[in-house]
């Protein structure tokens, strides 16, 4: 069954609460699910609901359980009545194994809720949106929303699941972006560490742009294996949603330039830029060239999008270094870029 449309879900935090599972990486350790623990009760004390998976607290070789146990805990969840949205406490290596064991039409038969992340969530949140048209929500990790987090952009996140089909939401870029994190063992209570100023820059060099369209991405580690997959079918949501375009956000964990180049031209030659009305990148958190003769980040954004004439953003609120806009895959956007600031403006239409 092919979807027409985007779902929008609704129902979370009026009488809907947060279900937390690890459909890739579990919590493992002490000071972990410490944090987690504290987070939790804030949340609680503040009136949302926490229903706790069994796969999150355990952790052995980069996953909280089998494949198998991943899957029937993120379904439980889905299915749970009193669940409406699911935050895993962060990313991790290979949720990529449970993809096939998810039974998406079953998803598509019950109620939506939302799930919100990034990093290695983002494999779920972009195949779950091409698969059923469901609305997801790339941006904060569950475990960094503790309440004294007093960056705005973090603290809208929560308050844009609250809103319903119809509703359009507006955000600014951050003033500052963190460029080395704090461990949780050095401080439980730790938040962003924002030192840097942010500058949302275009790649061609000019001072502003706008771009509009449907927003789709996710952290291009992960959802660039899923080109040639039916997880990844940018073709049908293109052609879904020709008339509007498409934003494609991405942002680069841990490749090398090389294996990005090899990433990007993948997903082009794929077509997953056909509809593209523009492209934005994040902050690079992965390595760069290790000197001059070698191609570096900006290079190879250059040579990989150069001739698809549209405008391409980086250095944008997206992804390793926080802190993160709330993009939500299948709203409608409109981005402002101009002299180094951002306004995104999300529809749910």
């Amino acid at each position: 069954m092919k979807y027409q449309n985007i779902t929008y879900p609704s129902g979370f935090g009026k009488t809907l609460g947060i279900g937390v599972t690890a459909p890739s990486s579990g919590l493992g350790n002490d000071v972990f699910i410490k944090r987690f623990e504290l987070v939790a009760k804030q949340l609680t004390e503040k009136g949302y609901g926490i229903t706790e998976g069994n796969c999150l607290r355990k952790n052995d070789k980069h996953v909280s359980g089998t494949r198998e146990e991943r899957a029937d805990d993120l379904m439980s969840l889905w299915l749970n009545p009193q669940v409406g949205a699911i935050i895993p406490p962060w990313g991790g290596e290979v949720l990529i194994e449970i993809l096939d064991l998810i039974d998406f039409d079953r998803i598509m038969d019950s109620p939506a809720k939302w799930i919100l992340g990034y990093s290695d969530t983002s494999t779920l949140l972009f195949a779950l949106t091409l698969k059923t048209g469901i609305a997801t929500a790339h941006g904060i990790n569950f475990m960094d929303l503790i309440e004294t987090q007093n960056d705005p952009l973090s603290n809208q996140a929560l308050e844009i699941l609250k809103l319903t089909k119809g509703a359009t939401f507006t955000q600014q870029s951050s003033e500052k972006y963190q460029a080395e994190f704090t461990n949780f063992s050095d401080n439980l209570e730790t938040t962003y560490n924002l030192t840097e100023p942010t500058e949302w820059k275009l790649l061609d060099g000019s001072a502003s742009s706008k771009i509009s369209g449907r927003l789709i991405g996710g952290c291009i580690d992960v959802i660039g294996n899923l080109v040639g997959t039916s997880y990844g079918d940018m073709v049908h949501f293109n052609d879904t949603f020709r008339q509007d375009g498409t934003i494609v956000y991405l942002e680069n964990c841990e490749l090398s330039p090389c294996a990005l180049t090899r990433a990007l031209w993948q997903m082009r030659l794929a077509s997953w830029f056909d509809d593209a009305t523009g492209i934005i990148f994040e902050r690079n958190s992965g390595p760069d060239a290790n000197n001059a003769s070698e191609s570096g980040y900006l290079d190879v954004l250059e040579q990989c999008t150069k001739d698809l004439n549209i405008p391409v953003v980086y250095d944008a609120d997206i992804g390793h270094k926080p802190p993160n806009m709330t993009l939500i895959n299948g709203a409608l956007a409109k981005l402002t870029v101009d002299n180094g600031q951002a306004i995104l403006s999300q529809s749910f239409v």
